[in-house]
């Protein structure tokens, strides 16, 4: 990994200059339209009728200000390229400072003593970093324990270990006995202090085991074994020969494993913590090519189900396998994997690869060409109260969330039921009611890639989409990048929801396939949906609606930086800065005031090159909208305009 040590973070981008400002362009266009920019998060964005619980500290400022998303998610850039090598800051920043901004970015780990062990039969090098690292455990089983205090066993129990709740989640009508009792009552904060222990203190125990491994005899690490029975659960130390790790399903995962090398299988439950079975578990690899191998019903790959778990493999080509609930996953606690290096493959089913609900979930991978395959919901997926980010900081990678639904279930109307409904690749989803106490606000799902020649494949909401005051991002730092999906994608965003999709560099193509739109700068109901690409000569390709499209009241925006374009838009006069218009919204009701007080811009910006528009609309160094005669709404501030700077 490489990079240096974090620093303050995502509350206050708001603030923070971002990159090119394309400032003078917007405010241009929007006074064609006689608007300002302070009515993009006008009344409607900022306070709609409709209320949801769980709400994550940014939400609020975001709205006000959506041409702020693009800033957003270049923190998170930011955030990956200069902190990389320390991954519990990389934690804290993406998975514990927007939902707790109070906690300190730098844990204590001088508290905790360890577990009695017989250290004498441990090679003597390994001993002080094993028993430091077992002492961190054990502190952190506490602060897993405190943080549970508040909630009956019962409600705590089911609610950690609850499965399918990603897919039962965002249908309020669904009932979800004990989830909320356990939201509201579990100390999140505490819950995440244990979790950032745990990771700082397993990040230093790889420096301290590698210097250890190097000081003893290599025939004797090649057979080490040592295995140890604690209060606070199993711990084993293996030597570099190829081991063989099994968790049967009747069986606690361990407290912590360290295996020194070799290529190694991991079956069953690893680093997998289960409330209240086992509170922290811990898997911790130095090197080799390894196989990681759950089946259907088994958590595994640093999952944190009520409590911490994380997987830290070091060097490796590497294999990750599962169904569900893995490799990066968190329910009511934190879920850790970190990849340093290596041609990783990981595959997972449903729920995971930096996924969250009412926690933190993170997938670190730092280096290789890496590829990650999931049907639904993960690659970056926040539900409510959670964050959950894949960060990969380089390499060429591969990102798919199957499409079909055939296999991978939730077959979409909107796409005519040939594609299913993702979640993921940078997706915030909330559960959707009109009944107050079941209508939850999303988290916030980031996919993060900072460097490479990258592919993202996905189906409908998914690559920077949210969902019911949720937030998704994708973000990608550089490269020559495919983006592909079919609907709600690209920096889309429906229900109070905010999704951004943004490219720093590179010469990209983004495709809206199939029944493919609703996305590339995209809102739906009171939401904001903002996509941006820095550079690059692109090519955009959809159906419908999108290219800063608008519907219900929203805000949808595209700016493409520099760089020679090219547009293709089945039916240009659903995009290119769109707005659908009602003249029932002229009229106050009092009934739903909303509609009349809201805002609603469809805004398209290309700021330079030399670009080509489909037939009938657009053209280089051209402004259009509905501020031209004979194309004004009936709505009030009600703005669809593009321009093209030269």
């Amino acid at each position: 990994m490489r990079g240096g040590v974090a620093a303050g973070l995502l509350l206050a981008v708001l603030s923070v200059p971002a990159f090119s400002d394309p400032g003078d362009a917007i405010d241009e266009l929007l006074a064609k339209g006689g608007m300002v920019r302070a009515d993009l998060g006008a009344a409607a964005l900022v306070g709609p009728s409709s209320k949801a619980d769980f709400v994550l500290p940014h939400l609020a400022g975001l709205r006000r200000e959506p041409l702020g998303l693009a800033r957003f998610a270049k923190s998170y850039v930011d955030v990956a390229r200069a902190h990389g090598s320390k991954a519990a800051s990389v934690f804290h920043a993406v998975g514990i400072g927007p939902r707790f901004p109070d906690v300190k970015p730098q844990p204590d780990l001088a508290a905790g003593s360890s577990p009695s062990l017989p250290l004498k039969t441990l090679p003597s090098p390994l001993r002080s970093p094993v028993s430091r690292l077992a002492a961190v455990l054990v502190d952190a089983d506490t602060d897993v324990r405190l943080a549970w205090r508040g909630v009956g066993s019962a409600d705590s129990v089911s609610a950690a270990r609850r499965a399918g709740l990603t897919d039962a989640l965002p249908d309020g009508d669904v009932p979800l006995p004990g989830i909320e009792e356990a939201a509201r009552g579990l100390d999140g904060a505490r819950m995440a202090v244990a979790g950032l222990k745990t990771l700082a203190g397993v990040e230093r125990a790889v420096k301290e085991m590698k210097k250890a491994a190097a000081k003893i005899d290599g025939e004797l690490l090649a057979t080490l074994r040592w295995d140890v029975e604690t209060a606070f659960g199993r711990i084993r130390v293996a030597g570099t020969g190829d081991d063989r790790h099994v968790v049967a399903q009747d069986e606690k995962p361990f407290l912590l494993l360290i295996d020194l090398g070799g290529d190694d299988a991991y079956i069953g439950s690893q680093a997998t913590a289960l409330w209240h079975r086992q509170s922290v578990s811990v898997v911790l690899d130095l090197s080799g090519d390894d196989l990681y191998e759950a089946g259907t019903g088994e958590p595994s790959q640093g999952s944190g189900l009520g409590g911490v778990g994380v997987l830290w493999d070091a060097e490796g080509n590497d294999r990750y396998r599962a169904a569900e609930r893995a490799q990066g996953y968190a329910q009511f606690g934190v879920g850790v994997l970190v990849d340093e290096g290596g041609r990783d493959d990981y595959r997972l089913g449903a729920a995971g690869q930096g996924a969250a609900i009412f926690g933190a979930g993170l997938l670190l991978d730092s280096e290789g060409d890496d590829g990650y395959e999931i049907l639904r919901d993960g690659q970056g997926y926040g539900g409510p109260g959670g964050c959950g980010a894949l960060v990969d900081l380089f390499g060429n990678d591969r990102y798919e969330a199957v499409r079909d639904p055939a296999r991978a279930g939730r077959p979409d109307p909107r796409a005519d039921g040939k594609a299913a409904t993702s979640n993921a690749q940078g997706a915030g989803v909330g559960r959707r009611a009109e009944a107050p106490a079941r209508s939850w606000a999303g988290g916030i799902g980031t996919l993060v890639d900072v460097s490479g020649d990258d592919e993202y494949r996905g189906g409908t909401f998914c690559q920077g989409a949210g969902y019911w005051f949720g937030t998704g991002v994708l973000a990608d730092g550089g490269g020559d990048d495919l983006y592909e999906a079919v609907w709600y994608a690209q920096g889309s965003a429906a229900h109070y929801a905010l999704g951004a999709l943004l490219d720093v560099s590179g010469n990209d193509r983004h495709a809206l396939v199939g029944t493919g739109g609703a996305g590339l700068g995209f809102g739906w109901d009171f939401a904001a949906g903002v996509f941006r690409d820095e550079s690059g000569n692109d090519r955009y390709e959809l159906n419908r609606l999108g290219l800063g499209a608008a519907m219900k009241r929203s805000a949808g925006i595209f700016i493409d930086g520099a760089g020679d374009d090219v547009y293709e838009f089945a039916a240009p006069l659903e995009g290119l800065g769109y707005v659908d218009d009602d003249p029932a919204w002229a009229t106050r009701d009092p009934a739903a005031p909303r509609w009349h007080e809201g805002t609603q811009a469809g805004l398209f910006l290309d700021l330079g090159g030399n670009d080509r528009y489909p037939e009938g609309r657009g053209a280089n160094g051209a402004s259009w909208g509905t501020f031209e005669p004979g194309r004004r709404t009936a709505a009030p501030r009600n703005l669809g305009a593009g321009t093209d700077l030269k």
